[in-house]
């Protein structure tokens, strides 16, 4: 729900004063809807207002999720009591329930989308730095018996030389 206030209007005095204080609506309010508030003086209120073709002040626009967008579906323009906009809100929120649980619904499944790819890409890292632990201890074996090798070949080439030397120093 978007109230745009205009801080020179009475009207809007009277209708900030008068209903948005009456403490059954403040409690409708904080129970069924996310209340966002601006003044139609400050930069940013004055765009909202001419984006949701707001005529005049107090404007209240209730804006549904709907469709896979955000959209506007009613607008009250003027002071209006307490027991009427609840009255109209209550219709509105049951006119387009179906509208929030049908996104209700969109947004758990993107989210059980999300953890599954999360939780499906953690396995696949954790597999994947298993498997390149193999591969390095592999090389580390392949590298030990590649010197183990080669020490061996070392010695005997070492022996045999020994031999020689010996074999010449009998001669």
């Amino acid at each position: 729900m978007v109230y745009l206030h205009q801080n020179d209007n009475k009207d809007c005095n009277t209708f900030a004063t008068d209903t948005m204080t009456n403490p059954d609506l403040v409690e409708f309010l904080n129970n069924s809807v996310l209340f966002w508030s601006c003044s139609k003086n400050l930069p940013e209120g004055y765009k909202v207002f001419n984006a949701l073709k707001a005529k005049r002040c107090p404007f209240l626009g209730v804006i549904v999720y709907k469709n896979s967008r955000m959209t506007l579906v009613s607008k009250i323009e003027g002071p209006i009591s307490p027991a009427e906009l609840m009255l109209q809100l209550s219709g509105l929120i049951a006119e387009h329930e179906h509208d929030l649980i049908a996104a209700r619904h969109d947004k758990e499944q993107r989210s059980q989308t999300q953890l599954l790819r999360k939780q499906q890409d953690e396995a696949y890292l954790e597999s994947l730095n298993a498997d390149r632990e193999k591969q390095r201890k592999k090389q580390e074996e392949e590298l030990a018996k590649r010197r183990a090798f080669e020490l061996e070949q070392r010695q005997k080439e070492e022996e045999i030389a020994r031999e020689n030397v010996n074999f010449f120093q009998f001669l």
